[in-house]
């Protein structure tokens, strides 16, 4: 049992996520499998994972910008057969933000990005995929993965933020935004929170061969990738905007942190390119400057001056109207599209049924298209999180590729 009276402050990296009638800022990870689900099973998982846990058993405060403990019991978080749309996530209950769904052959966990970036959440969908297949009395190689009754303590509870945020002289201005606007595809948008995802399955195999080839990594060529797509709809309007790509960069792979939380710093990557080689060699620049020590470091200190200094003391209605101006002006609206790249999920999980995995972004509320990426064995799931029918986009995307001899298969429609 958890102590419900325990209060502490929502990590710098959730804040800018706080507005919770935004189903923007929720996400998905699911793992396909190879069998049928046991609905008893899962939910026998879920409630021993549960405590060891206690950072995503939470809501925020009604009032103010911290997050109380809830009391986990076993009737209070059921396991729920999935449902395509999002629906936001209600702060004025005592529901906790994240909801654990099943499909036939697939386990989902929806999150509020306030609790945890996606490799946080992933930690917690495999400690419940390491459970349900324990339960299901299978032998599990537990690497890279969090036991349900290791020691809980208070690890994962850090704010990594304050351990290495760092005033140094950064080189790229992040209220560029402000000044330089990007190129959007205009569509005919569907009613609010309804959105449509489209999965694709790529060979990891045939990736690297052809990314080895223009002598970059997966991350470099798909990104690339996407500026050719968002080029050739531009193409079609008299627009002489960039292109602008949004991305999360993960800190733990710089930084030691056993932080479960939100430790991701993002960046925008600005092109008015059309030449493929040319797009990827100003990335690959652009990259190595943006995941530079002193902009990291520069980054995490921008976060405590403005979260902690400015935003945590405020009343949410005040700081829910400062988070959504700001997210107009430098957040979602100021981006041709983004690009969340999970990367390789290092376990071996394959070996008990789990085939591949699924990151699926929140409806979009002010451009048309999200994408996100996610690789397990030989399968990189490419998804697209659309708030339109309109497919030009995919449409681009996958001829690009197809150009280079990727085929690749469509696999998910929700």
């Amino acid at each position: 049992m958890i102590n419900t009276n325990k209060k502490y402050l929502i990590d710098l990296g959730g804040m800018p996520f706080t507005l919770s009638n935004c189903t923007r800022n929720q996400y998905r990870l699911i793992a396909h499998l190879s069998n049928e689900v046991d609905i008893n099973a899962l939910q026998k998982a879920v409630n021993l994972v549960l405590p060891r846990f206690p950072m995503y058993t939470i809501t925020i405060n009604k009032k103010w910008n911290s997050l109380r403990e809830l009391e986990v019991v076993d009737t209070k978080i059921q396991v729920t057969k999935y449902q395509n749309k999002f629906q936001p996530f209600n702060i004025k209950s005592t529901e906790p933000l994240f909801r654990i769904m099943y499909g036939e052959k697939f386990i989902c966990v929806e999150m509020f990005h306030s609790l945890t970036d996606a490799n946080g959440c992933l930690t917690f969908l495999n400690s419940i995929l390491a459970c349900y297949y324990e339960v299901l009395g299978q032998q599990v190689d537990k690497t890279n993965i969090i036991s349900f009754n290791s020691d809980c303590k208070d690890i994962g509870l850090e704010d990594s933020f304050f351990k290495y945020a760092e005033k140094t002289k950064a080189k790229i201005n992040p209220a560029k935004s402000l000044f330089s606007k990007s190129f959007h595809n205009k569509c005919k948008v569907l009613p609010d929170r309804q959105g449509v995802v489209v999965t694709y399955s790529l060979s990891v195999d045939e990736l690297k061969k052809v990314a080895k080839q223009y002598n970059a990594t997966l991350h470099e060529y798909l990104t690339t990738i996407l500026c050719l797509a968002v080029n050739q709809l531009k193409s079609e309007t008299n627009s002489k905007k960039c292109v602008r790509i949004q991305m999360p960069i993960n800190l733990r792979k710089r930084y030691p942190s056993e932080s479960l939380r939100n430790f991701v710093a993002t960046t925008q990557f600005d092109t008015k390119n059309t030449d493929k080689q040319t797009i990827l060699n100003e990335f690959k620049k652009y990259l190595k400057l943006a995941t530079c020590d002193n902009e990291l470091k520069a980054f995490m200190q921008n976060a405590v001056s403005l979260m902690h200094g400015v935003l945590r003391f405020l009343p949410r209605f005040i700081g829910d109207f400062m988070l959504k101006t700001g997210d107009k002006i430098l957040g979602e609206k100021a981006n041709s599209t983004s690009f969340s790249n999970i990367g390789v999920v290092n376990t071996n999980l394959h070996i008990n049924g789990v085939e591949s995995y699924e990151f699926i972004e929140g409806t979009p509320f002010y451009i048309s298209n999200l994408t996100s990426a996610i690789s397990y064995q030989n399968i990189c799931n490419f998804t697209f999180s659309k708030n339109t029918q309109d497919e030009k986009f995919e449409h681009y995307f996958l001829e690009e590729l197809k150009k280079d001899n990727i085929i690749p298969k469509k696999v998910m429609i929700k």
